[in-house]
């Protein structure tokens, strides 16, 4: 494309895209005058200050500075790439953009081979609706696979023949040497006649960024291996360049996206209303899938298999992204019970171990952790060594300076506090020690949620401390949002006359849609951990307990902030002093969980 050629294409598309068309699909605009108006997308406000200007094809935000054209909105709102950007407004502009390929070649991609992949996807799913596409139809039954969700996912049945798809592509006029370049057929050696690849499958049809289908992952319904089988590398499909279910999850644009491992995965988490759900196809996530998780979630939830092999893959995906972390993007990791997936916990009806699995999902800087220093006994100054070694050398692995800064800050210092070989003196008192710190490290978050649960719940069941606790509560910085807005509700009905008996206020706050919420707080699960909030407890007991708790709950939060400073004073700078002020920080914390 020459520079001429260029100049000339955008101006085309200017002259031929309304802005306003575009913008409206994801902002409500309202006319005024020369322009539309309406409420921002880059940021939360309730007055509208987002503008947007037809003639001038751009849009400004008075508000927050944003202003773009319609390549700009479809790349940071819908989540475009540059080139899918350019091929819309281009498709919506009656243009074609320019290509560097010959043109008769485009034309035999545009023309050609999407022509027959789609033909294919109408030939595997009206196979599944006809006779010997039953099995495959009481399969999907079973599996609790609505119409709809077959129909929005266009499943399909390859028959159990040798020719049957290769005929009815012939009998289309589709060239024999365009199916097979496509995957479709296998030509075998020594002039035999090709035959079908796909033979008694159900068929997935994975779709590229523009919604077209490009290519199949088979499922084999009998015995049989493999399993699973995908079409080869084509000139339409490259694996590890595409996610499953990509153009559906960049609809979905809710958070957090998670990555799982299958097919079935993915349509049946959809299905169950997880809309914002991919997965790579077969193989390891590369590090070009990784990217493309990320223009839908800067932190996605890696989600697979609560196996062995999940959790390799879930390793080997943790390596392929240090190179590529920059701030703000990383990956997170919810590691499944074993031998369950996400289609067979929500299948059992395990739909709330999966909300929980995933609403705390491990940062990759612990799963490093994890992997790096295993458990183990005594520690030799050798070992030690090794595995300061082996900190660096994942460390290096992340290019970002500033990243790569504070993941050393933070598995070192973590590192120096747990093996140093001045703490392996007494190997049984340290065994006990590092036991307990170890669970500090591990459930410090666990711990103030159960603590600022038991909070609420107190004042929730003796509605007489509301009022004396009402400041404290409302500078209580809560961790989980829905008992944040539980809270605050409280203290928007602390007030309230008409609150002051249990089951006035636990009214007042189902009203407010906190039903949920109620039934965490009461559940045994909670309270096995302070009785004092129970209904039943007497009322000096559970301002006592509430007291206590919150005196506990700003305490571990000194400790742990001033442990963290510390530890990462040691990092930058070891000296027996702060060394020695680490240990202090650490037994205090460690004699006031005993107390908790």
């Amino acid at each position: 494309m020459t520079t001429l050629d260029r100049r000339h294409f955008f101006d085309q598309l200017r002259a031929r895209i309304r802005l306003s068309e575009i913008v409206s699909r994801q902002v409500k605009l309202i006319r005024r005058g020369r322009e539309y108006t309406g409420l921002c997308p880059f940021h939360t406000e309730k007055s509208p200050s987002f503008t947007v200007n037809d003639q001038k094809s751009f849009y400004h935000c008075f508000g927050c500075g944003a202003h773009g054209d319609a390549l700009k909105f479809l790349m940071e709102i819908e989540k475009y790439s540059y080139r899918e950007a350019l091929e819309e407004l281009a498709q919506k502009a009656g243009l074609e953009v320019p290509q560097y390929v010959p043109s008769k070649e485009a034309e035999r991609f545009n023309n050609d081979f999407y022509s027959i992949v789609e033909e294919t996807v109408r030939y595997f799913e009206g196979s599944l609706q006809k006779s010997p596409g039953a099995f495959a139809r009481d399969y999907l039954e079973k599996r609790g696979m609505t119409p709809s969700t077959i129909s929005k996912f266009r499943l399909g049945f390859s028959p159990d023949t040798r020719y049957g798809l290769l005929e009815h592509l012939k009998s289309k006029k589709f060239p024999l040497e365009s199916i097979i370049e496509l995957g479709l057929g296998i030509q075998p050696e020594g002039g035999k006649a090709p035959y079908d690849r796909f033979r008694g499958r159900l068929m997935f049809p994975i779709f590229n960024f523009q919604e077209k289908p490009v290519a199949f992952g088979g499922r084999i319904l009998g015995e049989g291996e493999p399993k699973y089988l995908n079409s080869p590398e084509n000139p339409l499909f490259h694996k590890g360049s595409l996610l499953f279910n990509f153009p559906n999850a960049r609809k979905s644009q809710t958070e957090p996206l998670l990555i799982v491992e299958g097919y079935m995965d993915v349509i049946a988490m959809d299905q169950a209303g997880f809309g914002s759900v991919v997965a790579p196809m077969g193989t390891a996530l590369t590090e070009e899938q990784i990217q493309l998780a990320w223009r839908l979630d800067p932190q996605p939830i890696i989600c697979f298999d609560g196996d062995l092999a999940g959790q390799k893959a879930a390793l080997r995906a943790a390596d392929r992204a240090l190179p590529l972390l920059k701030a703000g993007h990383t990956l997170r990791f919810a590691f499944l019970p074993k031998g369950q997936d996400p289609d067979s916990l929500l299948r059992q009806g395990q739909r709330k171990v999966f909300e929980n699995l995933i609403a705390a999902p491990m940062p990759l800087v612990d799963l490093l952790w994890k992997t790096l220093i295993p458990a183990q006994g005594r520690l030799t100054p050798e070992n030690i060594a090794l595995l300061e070694k082996r900190i660096d050398e994942e460390v290096n692995k992340i290019e970002d300076d500033s990243l790569k800064q504070h993941f050393r800050y933070d598995l070192r210092g973590r590192f120096f506090t747990e093996y140093s070989s001045k703490n392996k003196r007494d190997k049984n008192n340290e065994a006990k020690k590092l036991h307990n710190s170890n669970l500090l490290l591990n459930s410090s978050s666990n711990f103030y949620i159960i603590q600022q649960k038991l909070l609420l719940a107190t004042v929730v069941n003796h509605p007489h401390i509301l009022r004396e606790v009402v400041e404290d509560l409302a500078n209580l910085e809560i961790q989980d949002e829905q008992m944040q807005n539980l809270r605050d509700d409280l203290l928007s009905g602390a007030t309230d006359e008409t609150n002051e008996s249990t089951q006035a206020l636990k009214d007042f706050l189902i009203l407010k849609g906190h039903q949920d919420a109620l039934t965490i707080l009461a559940s045994e699960t909670l309270l096995t951990h302070g009785a004092f909030a129970r209904e039943s407890s007497e009322l000096e007991e559970a301002r006592r307990g509430w007291q206590e708790v919150y005196y506990h709950h700003l305490e571990r939060k000194r400790l742990e902030e001033e442990i963290e400073l510390a530890t990462k004073s040691l990092a930058e700078a070891p000296s027996q002093e702060v060394w020695d002020q680490v240990k202090a920080l650490k037994e205090a914390l460690i004699q006031l969980s005993l107390k908790e």
